[in-house]
């Protein structure tokens, strides 16, 4: 996944920022009308080790992979300003391109597709 995002990642230092999925929150709008789990929260870089960058609350995330390590709850990824951004397009088109794909009868288009996703 980071093999797409090296230039940017490599460009993290000490003040720079990287983001965290919280998905302990439940999200309402305006009219405080429910609109799911999860909100995303900006965290700063304080801090360079040789391993790690350290951020605002002493988190460690691995200068390598982005992930935190939470012990027994596994690891955690952070994401750089474009990744999350990335991933929520992701989240909101995936399904929605995946019902256009299926309702496609256009063997041109469909052969486009397999071609560009490396199914022969």
């Amino acid at each position: 996944m980071l093999e797409n995002y090296a230039e940017e990642v490599k460009g993290l230092g000490v003040g720079s920022h990287l983001w965290l999925f919280d998905n302990n929150v439940s999200v309402y709008d305006e009219n405080k009308k429910y609109l799911g789990r999860g909100k995303w929260r900006k965290y700063s870089i304080i801090l360079a080790t040789s391993r790690s960058w350290v951020l605002e609350g002493e988190t460690r995330v691995d200068k390598i992979s982005l992930t935190i390590n939470r012990g027994k709850y596994g690891r955690e990824q952070a994401y750089t300003e474009k990744m999350m951004h990335d991933r929520i397009w992701v989240s909101e088109k995936r399904l929605r391109l995946l019902d256009l794909l299926q309702r496609c009868n256009d063997i041109e288009k469909l052969k486009m597709v397999a071609t560009i996703l490396g199914f022969n």
